[in-house]
């Protein structure tokens, strides 16, 4: 299936994780499906928090995008887990692969 990528990133106050690299991770896995400021609907936003509070909201972009992944949900549901894992969670979380 078609589809494109566009990120959202916090503003890192109080980042638990390198976003700049999960972010580079991303790219390399998913070649030519990264867009830069998209709105559409067959494009997934993926929102790199860096903590658990989540700065930038999902409901913010409900209307723009079909599918969203949000990092909040992994800090927050798997906080003692190895963050090295939040790459591999990121790809399996898009619904269009």
């Amino acid at each position: 299936m078609n589809f494109s990528v566009d990120f959202k990133f916090c503003g890192g106050c109080n980042s638990r994780y390198d976003r700049k690299m999960v972010y580079d991770s991303i790219r390399n896995v998913l070649q030519g499906k990264v867009v830069n400021n998209a709105c559409y609907k067959d494009t997934v936003l993926i929102i790199l928090n860096g903590c658990q509070r989540g700065c930038i909201s999902s409901k913010k972009f409900e209307n723009l995008y079909d599918n969203i992944v949000n990092t909040q949900d992994y800090l927050v549901n798997w906080c003692n887990r190895d963050l090295n894992g939040i790459t591999d969670w990121i790809i399996d979380s898009i619904p269009m692969k």
